[in-house]
């Protein structure tokens, strides 16, 4: 899974990706809303090793990309994407990007890849899950016209992040939020569940909020 957008390559995470990586999932103002934060470069070097053996489309496991400028090839972020084994339930994704590169436009323009699942894959439903602290990522759902479907109280335990600190043990804290039903933990320790069906036009990666006709191509 390969794909590029105007500024950006969305391709396979790199043994050299490590630095980078642990750089911004550490660091605290994406580790607070996350449900995987790395303690070294070791573990992210490890996690680079596992993904390489992973392919999109394998069952309850997450696949994740990397993010990268398409101009110079730097590591911004990272999109993970979660298929559960039904032919029928929804693909889960999540999106992460470091500090330095948010608010300018590259998360939306990143999530048109999510047309891989559709058009590849032949899935017809994605969905979201957002901390309902997180205004950017919610304001990005909207945004690519997602709707909210729920919103789950005290159903996963997280990271407690404190700017002085660090991050506490897994579990010190219940946030006031949910998880999507049945899904996997999304990436980006989402508690909003959002959900969008394909069919949409252009740069819109979810389409329209009706589910997709099952016939493999839009």
């Amino acid at each position: 899974m390969e794909l590029q957008t105007p500024r950006l390559t969305i391709d396979a995470l790199r043994r050299e990706d490590a630095a980078a990586l642990f750089a911004y999932r550490a660091d605290q103002r994406v580790a607070r809303y996350q449900s995987w934060r790395p303690q070294s470069e070791a573990e992210a070097q490890a996690f680079i090793a596992a993904q390489a053996a992973l392919a999109p489309g394998v069952p309850d496991g997450w696949f994740q990309r990397a993010i990268r400028l398409r101009e110079s090839g730097a590591l911004v972020g990272d999109l993970g994407l979660c298929v559960p084994a039904g032919p029928r339930a929804s693909v889960e994704f999540g999106i992460s990007l470091a500090p330095a590169h948010q608010a300018q436009g590259l998360a939306r323009e990143a999530l048109r890849a999510l047309r891989f699942v559709f058009d590849v894959l032949g899935r017809h439903r994605v969905q979201a899950a957002a901390d309902p602290r997180n205004m950017a990522s919610l304001a990005l759902l909207r945004a690519l016209g997602m709707r909210q479907e729920a919103h789950f109280r005290e159903s996963l335990y997280l990271r407690r992040v404190d700017g002085r600190r660090g991050v506490r043990p897994a579990g010190a804290r219940v946030a006031r939020g949910g998880r999507l039903n049945g899904s996997a933990r999304c990436p980006c320790a989402g508690r909003e569940p959002w959900r969008r069906g394909a069919g949409g036009e252009g740069a819109n990666p979810c389409g329209a909020e009706r589910d997709r006709p099952r016939r493999g191509k839009m």
